[in-house]
């Protein structure tokens, strides 16, 4: 990813989203959702009018039952349930929940004009397990059939069948509306369609009089549960099981078992969900399991964008900046990297510094970049804190402060980040901000390098080189230039390429010089484009090209190279490759000698410029 700004390390845990408030209106004549409240507790009984049992058993009109008795289980325990029960459809527990052993199973009544729900505790002794606010319950272990025979109980209330059933409307035809109601709810709850139809398996495969066969049933069942699926795809399982399934599948990821990762995170019923959707466009983007593609990644990132996860919405405008998401729009990418860091997504108040410190689709600001990085320093993202300190260090949007500077790299080199090290080597190797400790600058140059960072590999390479903080050993600096060069860093290629120019830890070859330049030059680094420029010139590994050599140079002198556009300045002056021009000659030795090449400055004085 373009300057790796799509990564960060913070992750927040996904929430599953809000719950529908009209799961259970699927078709079915419903007179209020006040019956609802009765969720899953409860056999079809009013005041003054039995019902019947899920197996066709008669209840009696006990009323409220005198002698209630919770030795079984505790009213709260079962109150806490129904109270979880009734979330999941967006509405509040109203019911006075009592023990009594005088129901068979379970009964919904009304005593003096208050709702009361009695249940035997012997009958509910599997509530325990489907207390689905028990994270540590799976549910291939909770007791569906329990929950399924409460749900067809339910039914009957949902469907008003005690109280004003649809005209004409048989017992029978009543018992298969209650089963289509408790498959709905079965799904909502989180039941597997197996599951949910255990609670069949002992029903008569005939039925009785008041109760159609087992098949009939089962079929009423599963056209409930297929309907509620179609309706809410996302609702087949408990809060807590999506949060387990998914927490295994991002440590799966991170432990770099992509396979089983993608195959958790692509489940029907976790694909909604924003930290899945986040992880999948990671997969894509860097092509985990599946092919590389920034198309399916950007489309996956913003559907997670979209329902406000941070890290995704800052990937979306970070592809934006970049061109990944199909076209380059800063409008777009500065929208949504705000929407991240309003958040306080630390990556993105660093991604927001960089594009006004570059200039990149806003004017360039340096005091706003600060105030960006500041953000991002401040909460210890070690990228800002490096930034931050190049502000100080330069006196970019603020005073100028090596010793602040010096303060932010330590920050961020004590997190182990690589550019920090490098960052805190560079100013003990030229003693800004501290006492100059160039033995100091090789061991955190060393340090970084461990770790793969080629800025501080080639650092590594030419105090090997140069012998400063270590013993001279060209071989060893040759080694870490082959290293960084192996990592497709172009500049170590040219330094590699220098190697095999001067002979130093390797047997002197012009060609293969060339070969590096050329491989450093053609990934646009300014220094193998000097480097190639001057083999042109010489003809060294390569036939004399003037032409050649004025094009490189101009190449690199235009990304700021002193010593290209120091050669650029005399080309002018000799005529050698383009036409004598001694204004241009000066210009290009003034920018030379401005950036501290003392040769260039020694040319402007001999030519009369100061």
């Amino acid at each position: 990813m373009t300057k790796n700004r799509n990564e960060c390390a913070a992750e927040e845990t996904a929430s599953i989203g809000t719950k529908p408030s009209d799961m259970i209106a699927y078709g079915m004549k419903l007179q209020g959702l006040a019956v609802i409240l009765l969720l899953s507790i409860c056999s079809a009984i009013g005041q003054d009018k039995p019902g019947s049992t899920f197996s066709g058993a008669s209840v009696r009109d006990v009323g409220v039952c005198a002698g209630n008795s919770a030795s079984f289980m505790t009213e709260k325990q079962v109150d806490d349930l129904v109270s979880e029960m009734l979330d999941r459809i967006g509405t509040k527990n109203r019911y006075i929940i009592v023990s009594c052993r005088d129901v068979d199973n379970c009964q919904a009544t009304l005593f003096k004009g208050k709702p009361y729900i009695l249940y035997n505790p012997e009958f509910l002794g599997a509530v325990r397990k489907l207390n689905f606010s028990t994270a540590d319950i799976p549910a291939t272990e909770k007791d569906w059939e329990t929950l399924t025979i409460l749900a067809h109980e339910l039914g009957h209330h949902v469907n008003n069948h005690l109280m004003n059933p649809l005209p004409d409307a048989t017992q029978r035809e009543m018992e298969l509306e209650a089963d289509e109601t408790a498959g709905f709810m079965m799904y909502l709850m989180g039941a597997a369609l197996p599951l949910a139809q255990q609670a069949y398996r002992s029903l008569s495969e005939k039925g009785t009089y008041l109760h159609p066969g087992r098949q009939q049933r089962i079929e009423a069942l599963e056209r409930g549960y297929l309907s509620a699926k179609t309706k809410y795809p996302r609702y087949n399982q408990s809060n807590a099981d999506i949060k387990r399934a998914i927490d295994e599948a991002v440590l799966k990821y991170d432990q770099k078992a992509y396979k089983e990762a993608y195959a958790i995170f692509t489940r029907d019923d976790l694909r909604e969900d924003a930290k899945v959707q986040y992880h999948i466009g990671r997969m894509y983007y860097f092509g985990h399991v599946v092919k590389q593609d920034l198309e399916e990644a950007y489309k996956w990132f913003r559907k997670s964008a979209d329902q406000g996860y941070a890290i995704a919405q800052n990937n979306v405008g970070w592809m934006y900046v970049t061109g990944e998401s199909g076209r380059k729009d800063y409008s777009e990418a500065m929208g949504w990297l705000r929407k991240a860091a309003d958040q306080g997504l630390d990556i993105s108040q660093r991604n927001i510094g960089e594009l006004y410190r570059d200039g990149e689709g806003v004017a360039r600001n340096d005091t706003e970049a600060l105030k960006w990085f500041q953000k991002a320093a401040d909460q210890g993202e070690p990228g800002g804190q490096v930034y931050l300190g190049q502000m100080y260090k330069h006196g970019k949007g603020c005073a100028k402060d090596e010793g602040l500077a010096v303060a932010w790299f330590r920050k961020a080199a004590e997190k182990g980040y690589p550019q920090g090290i490098t960052e805190l080597a560079m100013m003990y190797f030229q003693g800004l901000g501290v006492t100059r400790d160039q033995a100091m600058a090789f061991r955190l140059f060393e340090k970084a390098a461990l770790q793969g960072y080629t800025m501080s590999m080639i650092q590594v390479g030419v105090c090997y080189h140069d012998g400063t903080g270590i013993a001279r050993d060209d071989l060893k600096a040759m080694e870490w230039f082959r290293k960084a060069a192996m990592l497709e860093d172009p500049k170590a290629a040219a330094y590699v390429g220098y190697m095999y120019q001067s002979g130093f830890g390797v047997a002197k070859d012009p060609t293969e010089a060339v070969r590096w330049y050329r491989v450093s030059a053609d990934k646009g680094d300014d220094v193998g484009q000097n480097y190639l420029a001057f083999a042109y010139r010489n003809g060294l590994g390569v036939a004399k090209d003037p032409e050649q050599a004025v094009r490189l140079s101009r190449l690199s002198a235009e990304q700021g190279n002193i010593f290209a556009q120091a050669d650029l300045g005399y080309m002018y002056e000799m005529g050698e490759g383009v036409a004598k021009d001694l204004s241009a000659a000066v210009k290009w030795y003034r920018m030379s000698s401005d950036g501290g090449n003392t040769w260039a400055k020694e040319q402007l004085t001999r030519m009369g410029h100061k």
